[in-house]
């Protein structure tokens, strides 16, 4: 896959120093909670994606999941994210934490073998494949929505 998570950082770091800046027309949700929920989500893949074991990949075939990863798009406000990924507030000094966290998990993920995988709560085991997908097309779904936040 061409499209790279690690591609989207530069760009996520840009909006650290608008992260209070919201815009409820927007999304009721402020540019640090998208900051903070799109790291969290990556550190928490990269965390756990390592641990698990190859030979429990199960892969399912699950209709939606293959459709959005394949289109890299997820629909807005469908979903409801895990609070484990959800904080009310996050400080600057926080959010470049978790980015210099991100960069390294995901130098650390490169190096998973082909069938360690992530449980997605709706879309079963991703492979590392699917899983980075997954990490794009989720980042890119909160960049699009900080960059109109940005913007208003």
């Amino acid at each position: 896959m061409s499209k790279s998570v690690n591609a989207l950082l530069p760009e996520l770091e840009s909006y650290i120093k608008e992260h209070e800046k919201t815009d409820i027309s927007v999304s009721q949700k402020s540019i640090d909670w998208q900051l903070d929920h799109s790291l969290k989500v990556i550190n928490a893949v990269c965390k756990v994606t390592p641990q698990s074991d190859p030979s429990d990949f199960r892969p399912k075939f699950n209709f939606m999941g293959f459709i959005l990863l394949s289109l890299g798009w997820f629909p807005r406000g469908k979903a409801k994210a895990p609070k484990a990924v959800v904080t009310d507030k996050t400080s600057e000094y926080e959010l470049i934490l978790q980015l210099k966290e991100a960069r390294e998990g995901l130098k650390k993920f490169e190096q998973i073998q082909p069938k360690q995988f992530f449980e997605h709560p709706l879309f079963g085991h991703l492979n590392k494949k699917k899983t980075k997908q997954f990490l794009y097309t989720h980042t890119y779904h909160h960049l699009k929505i900080i960059r109109e936040i940005s913007k208003a």
